[in-house]
């Protein structure tokens, strides 16, 4: 009888240094390419942040996904999971009703996400 399979845990990721607000990840190299790719660290880091700041992943087409939660993406060694649309159900849980895999090769930049503007106004 062959031995049940022993799965482990995911070790910590380490964090790497934090990379300026409105940078790109990658420096620019001549005539518009970029000079690397992301890695599957790059994206993790950027999930793993705390705290958590929602962010914007720009890919190579110039199209963009919204990235609210940590929890709602999957990453893998070359592609990850990424939420296109989300939804709320009766309790408040965030559920994803269309995703797209986004090879990571595309995925150029990420770009935080500004808070949602309050509707108050601040006292005089």
């Amino acid at each position: 009888m062959p031995a049940p399979p022993v799965f482990h845990s995911a070790p910590k990721i380490a964090h790497a240094p934090h990379i300026p607000e409105g940078c790109g990840v990658f420096a620019k190299a001549p005539y518009g390419a970029y000079d690397g790719h992301m890695s599957p660290r790059d994206l993790l880091n950027r999930l793993h942040d705390e705290p958590f700041k929602p962010f914007r992943v720009r890919l190579t087409n110039n199209s963009t996904i919204d990235i609210p939660e940590a929890g709602l993406v999957v990453v893998g060694p070359t592609s990850a999971i990424m939420p296109v649309r989300t939804m709320k159900d009766e309790i408040g849980y965030t559920l994803v009703t269309q995703w797209r895999t986004i090879a990571l090769s595309h995925m150029m930049a990420f770009v935080d996400l500004d808070p949602p503007k309050s509707s108050r106004k601040r006292p005089a």
